[in-house]
């Protein structure tokens, strides 16, 4: 994915990460009806975003970690909580922290 910023700025942000679900939930998580209703605590999706840019102003993100937390929505589709991002410099909470990234990123 590729996000321009405010001031037309590119930054590449790819994500991998681990999805593990025990085999007795497999036929819940497949069924696109039932997969939102399975409790979150009984399986592991978790994803790290990557970021790249070559613009200054945004140059930091190249060093960031960041872990977040997956589960199915209503929707069908997974959504990602931060669980943790941090920037060499300073030690932010990561909800804090990833709402200002992308609230900057988009602004």
């Amino acid at each position: 994915m590729t996000l321009r910023t405010h001031d037309g700025a590119l930054v590449h942000m790819t994500y991998g990460g681990r999805w593990v679900t025990p085999p007795e939930l497999r036929g819940d998580m497949a069924d696109p009806v039932r997969r939102h209703q399975v409790d979150p605590a009984h399986y592991y999706f978790r994803t790290n975003p990557l970021f790249e840019t070559g613009a200054e102003p945004y140059a930091w993100l190249n060093d960031i970690v960041c872990v977040g937390s997956g589960t199915w929505s209503r929707a069908g589709s997974p959504t990602r909580s931060p669980r943790s991002c941090e920037r060499p410099t300073a030690a932010i909470p990561a909800n804090a922290f990833v709402t200002s990234v992308f609230a900057r990123l988009r602004a």
